[in-house]
């Protein structure tokens, strides 16, 4: 993006003629480049050691808990984004889930409705405990497929951050979700599809793709999902709504609506410390408008609702659950490879999934629009355990054999690239371990660990 002139014409005036905005301010901000953030899953690493072991210079963000901004390139190929130490994230895409931090806890049900590419996912369910053993559950959940690949694939990268453990992807539309959750959840995020806005200096296509009728177009379809995520919300949970949009049609006017709507939903106060570096919503003050003018980020609204606490909780979700009992090969094969790679205890709740991958899982689990379920451990194949990347990225801590290297050793990068690399652990399906954090597996023979880092996740050779 060459600065604001590039934007579109009617995007201008419409953003000029926004009440309470600072236009001259604003359009100032689109000369600078994009901002770029990434953030540490709650409970993943200390800062202090992530700052330590981090190999490119970030600068900490007091007001978002675990954010950083940063200015390298391609950090996605950076060891420790490959261990899941941390997620890249714009700024302000981080603020939406910050916006929740003090209701969200421990132990809560919570639903992304509209979750790709995973991010604000992470951020759920490592604050409400959703590792293998944890208490919390998370449904996150993305209608396009091909976007759900995406999701699914991030949310494994990130597994041992309770993302792989009590967690299911789905990729259902609004209505079946209602239908399979009816009032279930503490909390449900719709992070709406909008008319992105907010990217347009960071996706010039964006900008291109934008119409004049975008905003109404979306505020259309963002009521319509937020009619049928309001059925999915227990007495007393939340509805946390946010869009990457400036437009107050897609922003405050969808809010005000489904509010005469659903007159058992009220705003709440998001904390203190985003208020400082937001702008109030229009005729809202309680929702929040974050623009690149006011603090570093793209530009990001969002708006935090309460149910009256009126009835009860769902206790259990309205499908059938589909989960299959394993046949007895299948039961030997699963209970031979864990008997054998795992430290005893911490027992898994075993089952077979209709896509034929045989999961822990603790949950019921719907039989269609599930791309995957707790724990993927993988096939049986020749009465052996094939085990899935997921099965290491969530379990690696119980992992018998480590291979445990550091930032500098050259092995780290050979084994990312695909490669063997040396080791001095037994025999057997092991770990390895960057810094601590788990990057995948490998079958170790004869002091040789052969690869079993996915291919389409491998950096070139070295």
């Amino acid at each position: 993006m060459e600065g604001y002139q590039a934007l579109p014409a009617a995007f201008l005036r419409r953003m000029e003629g926004l009440p309470g905005l600072d236009f001259p301010a604003f359009a100032a901000s689109y000369e600078g480049a994009p901002e770029r953030g990434l953030f540490l899953p709650e409970g993943r690493i200390p800062p202090e050691e992530f700052e330590r072991i981090c190999s490119f210079p970030v600068e900490k963000i007091p007001y978002l808990p675990g954010g950083y901004r940063f200015d390298t390139e391609k950090p996605g190929n950076h060891p420790l984004h490959h261990a899941g130490v941390f997620y890249v994230q714009d700024p302000s895409a981080m603020a939406t889930v910050s916006a929740a931090r003090g209701v969200l806890r421990r132990g809560m049900r919570c639903l992304d409705l509209c979750a790709s590419p995973g991010g604000k996912s992470v951020q759920l369910a490592s604050a409400i405990g959703c590792e293998v053993g944890g208490s919390g559950f998370l449904v996150s959940n993305e209608f396009s497929p091909s976007r759900c690949k995406v999701l699914c694939g991030n949310l494994e990268r990130m597994g041992s951050c309770g993302c792989s453990g009590n967690t299911l992807i789905s990729n259902g539309d609004a209505a079946r979700i209602a239908k399979w959750y009816p009032g279930f959840f503490d909390l449900v995020l719709v992070d709406a599809p909008c008319s992105g806005e907010g990217m347009f200096r960071k996706d010039p296509n964006a900008a291109a793709e934008w119409t004049e009728g975008a905003p109404a177009f979306c505020a259309r379809r963002q009521m319509g999902i937020l009619r049928e995520a309001a059925k999915t919300i227990a007495p007393g949970g939340y509805l946390l709504y946010s869009t990457c949009t400036f437009s107050e049609e897609e922003n405050e006017e969808v809010v005000k609506l489904f509010l005469k709507e659903q007159p058992t939903f009220a705003l709440q106060d998001v904390p203190t410390e985003l208020q400082g570096v937001t702008a109030p919503g229009i005729g809202l003050p309680q929702a929040r408008r974050w623009y690149p003018h006011l603090a570093p980020g793209e530009g990001q609204f969002f708006a935090l609702l309460r149910r009256e606490e009126t009835g009860t909780r769902a206790e259990l979700p309205a499908f059938p659950d589909a989960r299959q009992v394993l046949n007895g090969v299948e039961l030997d094969a699963v209970t031979a490879f864990l008997e054998d790679a795992l430290l005893p205890g911490g027992d898994l709740t075993l089952c077979k999934l209709k896509n034929g991958q045989i999961a822990a899982a603790d949950f019921p689990v719907p039989a269609e629009n599930v791309f995957a379920a707790g724990v993927t451990l993988g096939t049986v194949e020749k009465r052996r355990l094939v085990p899935h990347h997921q099965l290491f990225k969530a379990l690696g801590d119980r992992f018998l054999r480590k291979i445990e290297l550091e930032i500098d050793d050259e092995r780290v990068r050979r084994y990312l690239s695909g490669g063997e690399i040396p080791c001095d652990c037994g025999d057997g399906w092991a770990v390895v371990m960057l810094c601590g954090y788990v990057l995948g597996g490998a079958k170790v023979s004869g002091g040789v660990a052969k690869n079993h880092y996915p291919k389409g996740l491998r950096l070139p050779p070295m």
